[in-house]
């Protein structure tokens, strides 16, 4: 029998107080032992769009997106492990590859209960997001990609063209906290920020 134990936090702004539909919260879970930070918006009865972002952001890249979206749709914005306020494990005890991430979304998405949903998928989010069309053709009724070339291109394993602005040696791992945190992820994960 297996037993997973589930934590989440909840945090209420302001803006969710006073009941307003469209307010994003702010939120964390544990899945696979990791602490996920996601941002979420609008009524779970509505259809479920998953926001996956880029490199080097987080879900912040969806705050103001979200608000205009929350009256039609149920938003989830994951950041993923590494990324923005998620954890970011030594990559001696995870394994940053495009896989590993799209089964720590996959198992969020398990955990939230959202088995049919649309993507919306933008630069790291591509590769990620067609290993869940892949997995669970069933569960994803749409797909939406913003610099699609770019995600076509990685998830062949080619490089998506802006390469080069990228420092090579640099890593996803809390990129919005400045210079500070960059060093940081760069100084803790060795790894390519390209993996296939």
């Amino acid at each position: 029998m297996v037993v997973r134990l589930v934590t989440v936090t909840m945090t209420i702004y302001p803006e969710s107080a006073d009941g307003d539909p469209t307010a994003v919260r702010h939120q964390t879970t544990t899945v696979d032992g990791l602490r996920i930070f996601y941002r979420e918006a609008g009524d779970r009865r509505n259809p479920s769009l998953v926001l996956l972002h880029g490199f080097p952001s987080s879900s912040v890249m969806f705050r103001d997106l979200m608000p205009r979206l929350a009256e039609r749709f149920h938003l989830l914005a994951p950041g993923y492990v590494g990324f923005g306020r998620s954890e970011a494990p030594s990559p001696d005890t995870f394994r940053y590859t495009f896989d590993r991430l799209a089964e720590v979304v996959d198992r969020f998405l398990a955990q939230q209960e959202v088995d049919r949903y649309a993507l919306y998928l933008q630069d790291y989010g591509g590769p990620i997001g067609f290993r869940l069309a892949l997995a669970h053709p069933e569960q994803v009724r749409a797909r939406a990609a913003w610099r699609r070339r770019s995600a076509r291109r990685r998830r062949r394993g080619q490089p998506s063209g802006d390469r080069d602005r990228h420092d090579r040696a640099g890593a996803p791992g809390v990129a919005n906290g400045g210079a500070a945190s960059n060093a940081k992820a760069r100084a803790q994960l060795g790894w390519d920020p390209y993996p296939t």
